[in-house]
């Protein structure tokens, strides 16, 4: 995948995330929690495609920007994984 593509995906995802903030605006505490206790579950059970995907990104990055502090900061390990999924509950 391009950066260009990378960048309209971006965007993409970041539209769609703006849509649903409305819709969560004014969504009661009970569902936002739903909603978040969804999205933990949904990052533990699918951690090892996360990974193997993250690791693909990683390695398309450093192929395209070499070996810099950034792309290190993006890496994820099963540690990373589960600090996402408690922060979210």
């Amino acid at each position: 995948m391009s950066l260009d593509n990378v960048y309209e995906e971006v965007l993409l995802k970041a539209k769609k995330a703006r849509e649903a903030s409305k819709i969560l605006a004014v969504a009661s505490s009970e569902t936002k929690n739903k909603a978040l206790r969804s999205a933990a579950t949904a990052i533990v059970e699918n951690k090892e495609y996360i990974l193997k995907e993250n690791e693909k990104d990683v390695e398309t990055l450093k192929k395209t920007l070499g070996e810099v502090p950034l792309v290190d900061r993006l890496l994820l390990n099963q540690k990373r994984i589960e600090e996402m999924a408690n922060g979210l509950v």
